[in-house]
């Protein structure tokens, strides 16, 4: 991954402060973690082009929630749903990083020995190949010629290759969800009132009202 730009947070004008009432239940999305995954891509994918920027991003910490950093970018923890929306999360106890005890936790618990099985190989970059490519244990364990600034060399495998453990791997994967996008401040409104809009129920057997339908 590249060199990180940070932003600097600053609550956008807006948010309305004096009535923080925008949460994720009155806009039809409770908790912020249980949208349905067509409703996510289509909010997604439809504004993606306009609502992100390079630069616009920040890298969630150890113990940072999404509540957390709507706050720190929005200036409104109930703004928790956009952070969660904009991002593609799904559900959020799966979808967002873990601590580094969740991550012990999990992979105590679902496999036998993660740091010592393999999970994957992976390259330097040497030659042809580019740092982190996968490549299998046929490959790690033979013999291979090489290109190398013009003159023909033979590697072992595992010179130019590494095992990569489940623990690792699992760990890595985890790190790339750190990285968190920010909705730009000027489409923070319009985007709320179009999800407002979006979401509202329609008459049914169920309809209650339009932000409330009865379930059962």
């Amino acid at each position: 991954m590249g060199r990180r730009q940070m932003v600097r947070f600053q609550a956008p004008d807006q948010v309305d402060r004096s009535n923080p009432v925008a949460s994720v239940a009155e806009l039809g999305a409770p908790g912020g973690m249980q949208i349905g995954q067509g409703r996510v891509d289509l909010v997604a994918t439809e504004h993606d082009a306009h609502l992100r920027q390079p630069g616009d991003h920040v890298e969630a910490e150890e113990g940072e929630r999404p509540d957390t950093i709507a706050q720190k970018a929005y200036g409104n923890p109930f703004y928790d749903w956009i952070i969660l929306l904009t991002n593609n999360m799904v559900n959020a106890k799966y979808d967002w990083p873990m601590s580094n005890y969740e991550i012990y936790k999990v992979l105590e618990s679902e496999y036998e020995d993660p740091y010592g099985t393999i999970h994957h190989y992976e390259m330097d970059e040497i030659g042809p190949y580019q740092a982190g490519q996968r490549v299998d244990e046929t490959f790690y364990n033979g013999t291979h010629k090489l290109n190398i600034d013009g003159s023909i060399v033979t590697k072992n495998g595992n010179e130019i290759c590494r095992p990569v453990t489940i623990a690792e791997w699992f760990t890595d994967e985890n790190e790339k969800k750190r990285e968190i996008y920010l909705l730009k401040p000027n489409y923070l409104q319009p985007f709320v009132d179009d999800f407002r809009k979006q979401n509202k129920y329609k008459k049914s057997g169920n309809y209650i009202n339009q932000r409330l339908k009865a379930t059962g």
